[in-house]
């Protein structure tokens, strides 16, 4: 299991990166550390949870902090983004919170491709062309004050919107009030996942009633006893890679109070059972990684392509399309 390993921080600016071609990349973790892949040539079998996504050229996938993942693939050129939570935290107070939902693959569920995808496609382009001009100009006050207006761009935008409140209702127009009392409720919800969690308790932290924190959730996301079971299950993650714990052990850790709804919980979520999810990912850890880095500066002209390709796209639609073919 590999865990923040190889990535080419920038300073100040809780960005990191790595330009990579893998064939079998073992099980990762990334403690407090948003990743977003992009596919630049090829393609990439993405492993999340116990979903399967192939990503294509020009299509990415963000996996959440402290979430387990693989991939493999041949002959393709990947970009992994990464983002230090703890670095953008006092902007957005409850962003360790957040669960993350980006998608932008044709396999997705959410709606891909979306404005909201395009735009997210645009910002991941333009900061991989900041950090190619970075490796030609040796860091540049300003090309440095470009990679966090960049990275920072990008956050808002996971914010605003790839939280997990807009995967399930994504036609909602969510009032601001709305969207921070969500983030309050599911951020106690997360940081006292493992205890008792009545909604009594709930209520009486946040001054509600349980009638009324029950039917926000379920008209705003996913109803209390979801989300709990999902927060509970995703936490479990850990203990099933990073112990030798059984799975009764592992079910009261994480505040099930009967391996029974632990069992079931997973495999709503998963869709597979606790012990499947660990034997799959032991057997993966075995695994030989075959991965090599890429010189960024070597990329710049498929970056530049994939940029006019994108504008071009957005801008002019299928005459863009039809022109950019044409190149």
């Amino acid at each position: 299991m590999k865990e923040n390993s190889d990535i080419n921080w920038i300073a100040q600016t809780g960005f990191g990166i790595k330009v990579y071609s893998v064939e079998y990349q073992v099980p990762q973790i990334h403690e407090n550390i948003l990743e977003i892949i992009y596919c630049l040539q090829g393609s990439v079998k993405f492993f999340y949870s116990y979903e399967e996504f192939l990503l294509q050229k020009g299509e990415f996938i963000s996996a959440d902090k402290d979430a387990f993942y693989l991939y493999a693939g041949k002959d393709n050129i990947c970009v992994s983004f990464y983002f230090d939570l703890d670095q953008f935290s006092k902007k957005y107070p409850y962003i360790k919170d957040i669960l993350f939902i980006c998608e932008g693959t044709s396999d997705a569920e959410s709606g891909y491709p979306s404005l909201r995808h395009e735009e997210m496609k645009g910002a991941l382009l333009a900061l991989l062309y900041y950090m190619v001009r970075t490796t030609e100009t040796c860091m540049e006050a300003a090309v440095l004050s470009q990679i966090q207006r960049a990275a920072d761009h990008i956050i808002q935008l996971m914010v605003d919107q790839f939280d997990i409140l807009y995967y399930y209702k994504p036609k909602t127009a969510f009032t601001q009030v709305q969207i921070e009392r969500h983030r309050e409720l599911q951020g106690y919800m997360n940081r006292h996942k493992f205890e008792k969690l009545p909604l009594r308790i709930l209520a009486d932290r946040f001054h509600l009633t349980a009638k009324y924190i029950s039917e926000f959730l379920s008209r705003n996301g996913l109803p209390y006893q979801d989300m709990l079971t999902y927060l509970r299950a995703n936490a479990s993650e850990a203990y099933l890679l990073g112990t030798e714990l059984s799975i009764v052990e592992i079910s009261e850790a994480c505040g099930f109070s009967d391996v029974k709804y632990y069992y079931k919980a997973f495999r709503k979520w998963y869709r597979c059972t606790p012990r499947e999810f660990r034997a799959k990912y032991r057997a993966a850890e075995q695994q030989e990684q075959m991965d090599y880095d890429i010189d960024l500066r070597s990329l710049r002209e498929e970056i530049e392509h994939q940029i006019l390709e994108h504008y071009m796209k957005a801008h002019l639609g299928q005459i863009g399309e039809n022109l950019e073919q044409l190149l």
